[in-house]
């Protein structure tokens, strides 16, 4: 297989890229593009202080992860145990013996393991010692507002839906962003104004 490993929170254009890249070496071997993910999202885990909105549910998520070209998309559950392994046995007991890929396709901020302690160097490493390619996906960058050179992120998709600016939050999303949820019937003010829900 070729992995990608990620949370892949809104699956956005940088995702997005990482994703066709993994597609394309997935094609030329004749494999399958394997994405790997977390539920919950590990910080909801380890600092639920810290943990940030997400854009997308899970049920979403795997969509959008389809949609991107992901063949197989692989949930892990962000147990403590799982969090807190460190980054030589996080490539030894998950990404050799579970998948054994070919590629590992990842951006240039990968971290995985405890505290991030592995970054794309240490798979870079573990990839000459297990047989297996690392592929560094540079970051999707766009003009955006007064930032000439904003990186795409699930951080910037967030700030940029709570500060208003929804249109900017789509560019980075390659879509539209949506929220999902059963309509209900409600006291019908919106109609009586002439806006429908």
């Amino acid at each position: 297989v070729v992995l990608s490993i990620g949370n892949f929170d809104g699956v956005h254009r940088g995702h997005q890229a990482i994703l066709q890249a993994g597609r394309q070496r997935a094609r030329a071997s004749g494999a399958e593009l394997v994405a790997m993910t977390f539920d919950p999202h590990p910080l909801a885990v380890l600092t639920p202080e810290r943990m940030p909105s997400i854009l997308t549910p899970l049920s979403e998520k795997l969509a959008q992860l389809d949609r991107a070209g992901a063949d197989v998309t692989v949930i892990a559950d962000s147990s403590v145990g799982l969090l807190q392994v460190s980054a030589a046995d996080f490539i030894e007991n998950v990404i050799v013996q579970r998948f054994r890929p070919l590629t590992v396709v990842e951006g240039p901020s990968f971290g995985f393991g405890r505290h991030r302690e592995g970054d794309v160097e240490t798979l870079q490493r573990a990839g000459a010692r297990h047989g297996f390619e690392v592929q560094v996906v540079e970051p999707v960058r766009i003009a955006l507002g007064g930032h000439p050179d904003a990186v795409i992120s699930s951080s910037l998709v967030r700030q940029l839906l709570a500060a208003g600016p929804v249109d900017q939050a789509a560019i980075c999303l390659g879509r539209p962003y949506a929220l999902l949820g059963s309509v209900i019937h409600g006291a019908g003010r919106g109609a009586g104004m002439g806006f429908p829900t």
